[in-house]
């Protein structure tokens, strides 16, 4: 059953997920909006696969001032990666829904969940880094205080309210992996059903082969069962006689009329 096809829709939803996919490199997957009351219309960090983009140079500017390094793309070896990395994954849903075999979809499954456990995590600790890590000369010290922006959600930042959510990219790409998950949940499905078919079916021929094979005696039907010689029906149980050979159990009327 592993190796089993998938089904024709599924494989036409692999496809344009992975046709999705190649969009999101052109998409920005990330965004981290500031709102102050000096900056009512906000400022907003970008996050592309390859690119850090919107207010940067004035989140840069600000952040001098509490010590937090300056952020600049050439820095993150992950916009070096992560191109190649959603290509990658594009590719390799065009190819399962090529070669259509269940287990390479589930195997995809797992590879695409590690990946964004992995990013989460990569995202999480570029925050932390950048949040802690501060200049003790920077002209703005509060004690104990931190500038890690939230991974999800919202969080208060001094006179800041910062708010990380995923923008139009992320959305995308978190929709392709609830897609995955739905056509590997289907497919399990699909292959629970056969198999459960399968079973019965086999409990069935295994129950008629052991009930056809009984060659034991049984018990002789008294007014129900008929001589399997002369046809008529054993009235009497101590005129009754089985016969037990390789085809089957005959029952015989022992009565004084036919012997």
């Amino acid at each position: 059953m592993k190796n089993s096809r998938i089904q024709g829709w599924i494989r036409v939803m692999l496809i344009l997920c992975g046709a999705a996919l190649v969009a999101v490199l052109f998409l920005p997957m990330w965004r981290i909006d500031l709102e102050a009351p000096q900056y009512p219309e906000g400022l907003t960090l970008l996050i592309y696969p390859n690119k850090l983009a919107g207010n940067v140079d004035i989140i840069n500017g600000l952040n001098h001032y509490i010590g937090m390094k300056t952020m600049h793309t050439q820095d993150f070896i992950e916009f070096t990666l992560l191109p190649y990395i959603i290509g990658f994954f594009a590719a390799a849903f065009i190819l399962v829904a090529v070669i259509a075999k269940r287990k390479w979809m589930n195997a995809l499954f797992i590879l695409f969940v590690a990946f964004g456990i992995i990013a989460m995590y990569d995202f999480w600790k570029w925050e932390y880094n950048y949040g802690h890590n501060l200049n003790p000369d920077a002209a703005i010290i509060v004690p104990g205080m931190a500038y890690q922006p939230p991974l999800i959600g919202f969080k208060q930042l001094l006179n800041f309210g910062a708010y990380s959510l995923p923008d139009i990219g992320g959305w995308i790409f978190i929709s392709v992996g609830v897609l995955l998950f739905f056509g590997v949940v289907a497919e399990w499905r699909i292959s629970k059903k056969k198999i459960d078919a399968g079973n019965l079916a086999l409990l069935l021929a295994v129950s008629i082969f052991i009930s056809s094979c009984n060659r034991g005696p049984e018990p002789i039907k008294i007014g129900v069962d008929n001589c399997h010689f002369c046809k008529m029906t054993i009235s009497d149980e101590k005129f009754g006689a089985e016969l037990i050979t390789k085809k089957g159990v005959f029952t015989n009327s022992m009565t004084p009329f036919v012997y």
